[in-house]
């Protein structure tokens, strides 16, 4: 390998919330982190280092590219985290079996969708803008 080859770290600022540990889910707050100004930094596909933005930049000895993300949350290590915001209005409704839940909430809210009020404004309720 060439030893000039520089591997640059990628860096994402943003509001940043993380788990400590994977373990149960009892004492929450002891598990997880948030900062309001937060910055992840990646090397090589790898989280190297997360917390506080001006913690973690001070603590850096190369340079980095960073993407900032303002007020957006950052999420690392999430599996599976997406969501349907199309049935934002479906949320916390009651169904006593699931095939009786989509037939008559779920699948009635995505058909709503029609109205193209309702179809830009239902994501952008979900995400808060971001």
């Amino acid at each position: 390998m060439d030893s000039n080859f520089f591997i640059m770290l990628k860096g994402y600022r943003g509001r940043l919330f993380d788990f400590k540990s994977d373990s149960d889910v009892s004492c929450l707050k002891e598990k997880y982190r948030f900062f309001d100004d937060g910055l992840l930094v990646i090397e090589d596909g790898k989280i190297v280092a997360s917390g506080d933005y001006s913690q973690v930049i001070n603590n850096l000895n190369q340079e980095i590219d960073i993407e900032s993300f303002g007020e957006c949350f950052i999420l690392p290590g999430f599996i599976d985290a997406h969501v349907h915001s199309a049935q934002t209005q479906a949320i916390a409704s009651y169904g006593n079996q699931l095939l009786d839940w989509l037939e008559a909430i779920s699948f009635q809210t995505s058909a709503n969708l029609n109205n193209l009020n309702l179809l830009w404004n239902t994501p952008a309720f979900f995400s808060g803008n971001c």
